[in-house]
C-alpha cells in the first residue's frame, strides 16, 4: 500500500525559462477546457492541457504563487506536479498576471483570423488559377 502525500510538489517547465521547483504545496488550481479543477494532497494521477490561464497554488504556510501559463499540459504522479509550458510567468500578483493571459489570449485570437482571413484568400487564388486554366468562368 501507498503511504498518502502530505503535500505536492510542482516543477514548471519551459524552452525559454530556468524550471521553477516548488515543494510544500497544500493545493494546486488550474483550467483546462473543462473548466476549473483543484489538486489537493492524495490526489489520483491526472493529465490535462491546460488552457492559457492562471495556475494557482498555496503553500502549507498559507502563501500564494501564480504562474500565468500558455499552451501547457499538466501531469500530476504521487504527488508530483509537472507542467511543461509554451510560456510561463511567475508572479505574485495574480492580476497582472491576468491581464497578461487576457493580452495572450487576445493575440491569438488575432492571429487565428489573420489565418483564417490568408487561408480564404489562397483558396480564392487558387480557384481563380484553375479556372483561369480550364477557361471556366466562376
Amino acid at each position: 500500500m501507498t503511504a498518502r502525500a502530505t503535500s505536492l510538489s510542482l516543477d514548471i517547465t519551459t524552452a525559454a525559462e530556468h524550471p521553477i521547483h516548488l515543494d510544500h504545496l497544500m493545493r494546486i488550481t488550474g483550467q483546462d477546457a473543462t473548466g476549473y479543477f483543484t489538486l489537493a494532497p492524495g490526489h489520483a494521477d491526472f493529465v490535462t492541457a491546460l488552457v492559457p490561464s492562471i495556475l494557482a497554488w498555496t503553500l502549507a504556510d498559507g502563501k500564494q504563487g501564480f504562474a500565468a501559463v500558455l499552451d501547457a499540459i499538466l501531469s500530476l504522479e504521487n504527488g508530483c506536479a509537472f507542467i511543461s509550458a509554451a510560456e510561463a510567468h511567475i508572479g505574485p500578483a495574480r492580476d497582472l498576471l491576468l491581464t497578461q493571459v487576457k493580452q495572450r489570449r487576445a493575440e491569438l485570437q488575432t492571429e487565428s483570423e489573420r489565418a483564417a482571413q490568408k487561408a480564404a484568400a489562397l483558396d480564392e487564388a487558387a480557384r481563380r488559377r484553375l479556372a483561369g486554366l480550364s477557361g471556366q468562368k466562376l
